[in-house]
């Protein structure tokens, strides 16, 4: 059984970070997978790019595509990728040839353009589409908002400017003829993504499931005294710890956790934000903030475990990675009720979810998560409440996924 992954990055990314780790649990499971991706960082041979040539070019590609999306194209507060080119000739390479199922993850940012979609689904092959958001079964959208135009034809997209309204609606009726060509399946991380899929105009030609993504086994309990000496943090303090490759994105609503943050002024809590930030992005906070930038998997495994509590104040999330490591290390949550996110996070046992999205409520959901931190049978609770998402669990799933679709071709 040959089973190809697609991604673009071995690393960059919560859904390549997924990615990798699904492939890792059905190497446990002796289960024969390859992964080809536009950027490669590790030294496994299981993974290869699938593109020679200079990093310099690669990048400069990668750069000069998101760049012109969201110069030109992407109306403000969206992330739209559409009609962007790809690798070429994708199909032609020797693991694609050989491969009985193909798995795709996420292929934007220069990776796969449509022509490339295209022609992959044209093989005839077995394709899985495990989908990190929206863009699988829209006409170009990572995340909608409030629209809901990829249930219909995507007309007068709301996520493009003015001259290129039309370019979503032409991008989901080529995706559309790949689709009934070759009917995929799409898997949601989430029950709610795959919700979402179920009810898009692409859906109907999908099959469609719902296998989370796996944990990382390297997060883990562990001291928090010790944590929090390795980040020069005070013994005594509450943290409560945020992360995000950019801080600045809206939607992952680092403004209403400001608000917050203001309510808690009285109270003896301190801020760790790891990831991109600038000062500016604090500044008027009278909590102690500690930065951390952008951190490596070792630092994150610590700040979870310095942390009393994880808050992800996101306004859109499939299944953020964030919350399976910090509940892992025994660290609660708290939250927006949104995404994927109360499917990990049940109030009262491993966390609280705000009842309204709104800085006071999200505030009181911190304090209330801060409850449960201070019990003795937190850490029990919080990485015991993650057995759906255990590895062996997933690649059995999975295995048995594939295994179906190659038997069906």
């Amino acid at each position: 059984m040959n089973i190809l992954f697609l991604s673009t990055s071995d690393s960059s990314g919560g859904a390549a970070i997924a990615c990798l780790r699904l492939v890792e649990s059905l190497h446990a499971r002796n289960v024969d997978a390859k992964v080809l991706v536009l950027e490669k960082n590790r030294k496994e041979n299981w993974i290869q790019e699938v593109e020679a040539g200079p990093e310099k070019w690669k990048s400069f590609k990668k750069h000069l595509v998101y760049f012109a999306q969201h110069r030109f194209i992407t109306a403000t507060g969206y992330q739209y990728t559409g009609f962007a080119f790809g690798t070429p000739n994708i199909w032609d390479h020797p693991w694609v040839r050989e491969a009985d199922v193909i798995c795709m993850h996420w292929i934007n940012h220069g990776f796969l353009g449509e022509n490339a979609i295209e022609k992959l689904f044209g093989l005839g092959k077995p394709i899985i589409w495990h989908m990190h958001d929206f863009w699988a079964f829209t006409g170009g959208c990572h995340y909608p908002g409030n629209c809901r135009e990829f249930q219909n034809s995507c007309n007068q997209c709301v996520a493009l400017n003015r001259p290129f309204k039309n370019r979503a609606s032409e991008q989901l009726n080529r995706r559309l003829k790949s689709f009934q060509k070759n009917r995929p399946v799409l898997v949601g991380a989430s029950n709610w993504l795959a919700n979402q899929a179920r009810s898009s105009a692409l859906g109907y030609y999908a099959t469609v499931e719902h296998i989370p993504n796996p944990l990382d086994p390297y997060f883990e309990p562990g001291n928090k005294l010790e944590a929090r000496k390795k980040l020069n943090l005070s013994p005594d303090k509450k943290y409560i710890l945020f992360a995000a490759m950019n801080v600045a994105d809206i939607r992952k609503g680092f403004h209403y956790l400001k608000g917050a943050l203001i309510e808690l002024e009285q109270e003896n809590i301190a801020c760790i934000i790891a990831g991109k930030v600038k000062s500016e992005e604090f500044q008027g906070l009278k909590i102690e903030i500690k930065t951390l930038g952008a951190s490596n998997k070792e630092r994150m495994r610590e700040a979870y475990r310095a942390a009393d509590v994880f808050v992800i104040p996101s306004l859109e999330e499939n299944l953020p990675n964030t919350v399976l490591e910090s509940l892992a290390c025994g660290t609660p949550v708290a939250g927006f009720e949104i995404g994927g996110i109360p499917e990990m996070v049940k109030n009262g046992l491993n966390g609280q979810l705000a009842s309204s999205i709104e800085s006071k409520e999200l505030a009181k959901a911190i304090l209330e998560t801060l409850k449960i931190s201070g019990q003795p049978q937190a850490v029990e609770q919080c990485a015991g409440s993650l057995g759906a998402f255990a590895p062996s669990e997933v690649a059995s799933k999975y295995f048995q996924l594939i295994a179906s679709r190659i038997n069906k071709a």
